[in-house]
């Protein structure tokens, strides 16, 4: 058994290498003898072919029946999973090779929340085939009241300034607006109101002069980013009193939360141990510029051999996975999957898996978890009538893997290649990418 990765790995790198980097593919390819997990329900396809012809899923027929003439075969040999390719809802792309480790971790929908005029250049050059990478959806530039939370936020100053803001980013092309901390309530208002002319959805933080309150009133915001959001409601996580009441009032506004769970848990982690945290393997794939331009180091050695950093962050650590996101999702909040990489130390692509990970500490099912990564964000992106399952008619984004997610969600981490938009990439070829690249960024 311990050799069965090893040998389907090697059957799906024979079956087909990286050509013209990113194009959608144009052949018919078959993934025979796979165990589908469609993520339309809890369930397991087994013994299934998966029929894709170009950028779509065609048929699932029987392992046994015929294959169409002439089709690229991918072995699965009756023990691969085929999933849907995973979503990571909350990145911030800082340099371009991030968009190849993203892919290399089964990810082939990305959500980038701050927004610049060379992501919507990536995103087209991804489209037209010329860039490997996931899809990409982005906001526009973090829009903020005065002072700023951040020094590049743009600062609005008036309603005025909110309409010509959500204006000019709905004409760059941005998929969204994104909404930060200090944004006044006549703004908001405004902000939302212009959003929903336009057609772009608002999401973001809860600005402190808005609170939860004004948010509901409003009822212009898509979705919040980090539970952290809601922390200041239950005293940083020392009160869990309203919880119900809030759960209940994003569900029946229909608010999406992005947890970002894993931000929290690795802060604990360099609060504990800094020196062993930075000895992660996946960090050999940090480009130099991300760790200088995020300030990798001076996060990291601010909180290791702190105790007040680590109590804080293992007292809300609790409090999210034991209390806010239990309550969310009991209510139905719907949630989505996002690491918000690359914030230290959390690494772009790879960083969605601990994500998953701690939303199973959470009390999720693997198969809630995969639902936050897959089907959830399909239809939050207005994409669920053609992306987020393995169903005949959706996108050909798929990922295979060498054990059953069902089973243990650190499974989605047993990959043996991804599709992206009908165009295969065996591991051991994203692999050899990851390397060239690591080598080329350290020169």
């Amino acid at each position: 058994m311990s050799l069965r990765p090893a040998l389907l790995g090697l059957l799906c790198a024979v079956a087909g290498g990286l050509s013209a980097p990113g194009a959608p593919g144009r052949e018919t390819t078959v993934f025979r003898d796979v165990n589908v997990v469609p993520m339309d329900r809890e369930r397991v396809l087994p013994h299934r072919s998966v029929v894709v012809r170009g950028d779509r899923i065609v048929t699932i027929l029987p392992a046994d029946a015929a294959l169409p003439e002439g089709a690229r075969v991918i072995e699965g040999g009756g023990t691969a999973y085929l999933i849907p390719g995973l979503h990571d809802m909350h990145v911030h792309l800082l340099e371009r090779g991030e968009l190849l480790l993203y892919l290399a971790n089964g990810i082939t929908t990305v959500r980038n929340l701050h927004g610049l005029p060379r992501h919507l250049a990536w995103r087209d050059s991804i489209e037209r085939g010329t860039l490997p990478g996931p899809r990409l959806v982005t906001s526009g530039p973090i829009l903020d009241g005065h002072p700023p939370a951040r020094s590049t936020n743009t600062v609005l100053r008036s309603a005025a300034d909110a309409n010509r803001a959500v204006a000019a980013q709905k004409a760059a092309g941005y998929d969204a607006i994104k909404i930060y901390d200090n944004v006044p309530r006549d703004l908001y208002a405004a902000l939302g109101r212009a959003a929903r002319r336009h057609g772009v959805p608002m999401v973001g933080h809860l600005p402190t002069p808005v609170g939860l309150a004004g948010l509901l009133e409003v009822g212009a915001q898509r979705g919040i980013e980090h539970v952290e959001e809601l922390l200041p409601l239950f005293d940083d996580g020392r009160d869990t009193s309203g919880l119900g009441s809030v759960a209940a009032g994003l569900r029946r506004a229909g608010v999406w939360v992005t947890p970002t769970l894993t931000v929290h848990r690795s802060a604990l982690e360099q609060a504990r141990d800094w020196a062993a945290d930075q000895r992660r393997p996946e960090l050999a794939y940090l480009h130099p510029g991300t760790a200088r331009s995020w300030g990798w180091t001076a996060a990291g050695e601010a909180r290791s051999a702190n105790p007040a950093a680590a109590e804080r962050f293992a007292r809300t650590t609790a409090f999210f996975e034991r209390a806010l996101v239990p309550a969310l999702h009991q209510a139905g909040v719907k949630l989505l999957a996002g690491s918000d990489a690359p914030i230290p130390t959390i690494m772009p692509g790879f960083g969605l898996a601990s994500e998953l990970r701690a939303l199973a500490a959470a009390g999720l099912t693997p198969y809630d978890a995969l639902v936050a990564a897959t089907r959830n964000p399909a239809e939050f992106l207005g994409r669920g009538a053609w992306s987020g399952t393995v169903t005949p008619g959706r996108a050909a984004d798929l990922l295979l893997l060498s054990a059953n997610p069902l089973e243990d969600i650190g499974n989605v981490e047993r990959r043996l290649g991804v599709m992206r938009a009908g165009r295969w990439h065996p591991q051991s070829e994203l692999r050899a990418l990851m390397q060239r690249q690591v080598a080329a960024q350290n020169r």
